[in-house]
């Protein structure tokens, strides 16, 4: 009976009568489907515009903790301004001073990984050098050089070196107290560059300890001078004293940027180079309590990216900013189901409508041909009847 039935409500689709509720059907699904993506997409543009501000936000305030970090260079490159010469002597007292207070320094900026001298000093002077350090930290303090790389300019001889003198937080430069970090071909050309230019660089990223899961970070070279009056190459370079070297451990340094920022469960990365052979440098995750932990997004079409390049010390980094599953667990994008089920319930409704409107059109249509046909049969059978009455030859 039921099959039956599917049958004539499909032939009556099929007939004439049936086009108004096949249109209707048409019509109203494709108006819910348009209202279904068209709230979806502007749901989507909302979360959007959502996620970039609050992207934006981490980006202004890493970049104002960049910016504070070369105050912070600027500030510590005073001390070293004006201290007595090597052969003074009160230079052994001036170094035992800038010890403690730096020290103390560190304690306060966590961010400094570690943070060292590294003096220009002239041949004449390495004794003094020599004595001071073995004075104030270690009685077997020696400048090392290697001999292999004694000639590093093509002049000759070396008049000066630049050796690790004052070294202070958990920098593995400590472990190489004494030497010679104009020596290191990869540092030298950054201090050369610092030098010359008169401002911090920083080397490539670094690890900042020996073991192989710790941060990576940048080892600044901030060029010390006799006075801040050297506003050409060669003045610099005759009036360069030395460096302040120090660690940065970038990771720790964005955490405690972004500390007080509300978990939303965005994460940022900070890439060293925006090329493609850009590397991870540290990454950043705040969270809601609430939120599933999983790193993974919900699926790829809803993965949220926002990117800006930024300088750090001279290094082109890439702030990276990405929407994770806690992200998404705040945001419940009904409103479109609620227009695409209300939309296909009015269809549904209106075409069941028109569909009972037809059967009982098409019924009427059937009744009435029906009476049609028996009266045409009726008039035929009489006007038959009649003819062969009057026929010749019908009567007897």
């Amino acid at each position: 009976m039921s099959t039956e039935k599917n049958r004539s409500v499909v032939a009556l689709l099929g007939s004439r009568q049936g086009v108004p509720t096949v249109l209707v059907a048409v019509a109203g699904i494709a108006a819910s489907l348009a209202v279904f993506f068209g709230a979806y997409f502007w749901e989507l543009r909302s979360i959007r515009e959502d996620f970039e501000s609050l992207a934006d936000d981490r980006f202004d305030v890493t970049e104002s903790m960049f910016a504070e970090s070369a105050r912070l260079v600027d500030f510590m490159d005073n001390v070293f301004l004006i201290r007595p010469k090597a052969t003074a002597p009160e230079f052994t007292g001036y170094v035992r001073s800038l010890k403690t207070f730096l020290e103390s320094d560190l304690s306060k900026q966590l961010s400094v990984h570690g943070i060292t001298w590294v003096p220009r000093v002239p041949r004449a002077e390495r004794t003094a050098y020599e004595r001071a350090a073995q004075a104030v930290f270690d009685p077997n303090y020696r400048i090392r050089e290697q001999q292999a790389s004694a000639d590093k300019d093509a002049g000759g001889k070396r008049e000066d070196s630049y050796p690790i003198y004052l070294s202070m937080g958990k920098t593995l430069l400590r472990d190489r107290f004494g030497e010679d970090m104009s020596l290191d071909p990869v540092a030298w050309i950054v201090m050369q560059q610092a030098r010359d230019a008169g401002d911090a660089v920083a080397t490539a990223p670094i690890k900042m300890s020996s073991d192989p899961k710790c941060n990576l970070g940048y080892r600044v070279f901030q060029p010390l001078y006799a006075s801040g009056d050297a506003k050409t190459v060669e003045q610099r370079r005759k009036t360069c004293t030395g460096f302040m070297c120090l660690d940065l451990d970038l990771g720790v340094m964005i955490d405690r940027a972004l500390q007080e920022i509300k978990s939303v469960g965005i994460e940022v990365w900070v890439y060293d180079n925006a090329g493609p052979n850009r590397v991870a440098v540290c990454r950043h995750t705040s969270r809601l309590q609430s939120a599933a932990t999983s790193d993974s997004r919900k699926n790829a079409s809803d993965e949220l990216e926002a990117t800006e390049p930024a300088k750090f010390f001279g290094r082109d980094l890439l702030l990276q900013s990405r929407a994770t599953a806690a992200f998404w667990a705040r945001w419940t994008i009904w409103q479109p189901w609620v227009f695409l089920c209300g939309g296909l319930a009015l269809t549904l409704a209106i075409a069941g409508h028109q569909l009972s409107v037809a059967r009982r059109t098409s019924m009427i249509e059937q009744v009435v041909s029906t009476r049609l046909a028996a009266i045409q049969k009726e008039v035929a059978f009489q006007q038959s009847a009649k003819s062969e009455k009057f026929r010749p030859g019908a009567q007897s």
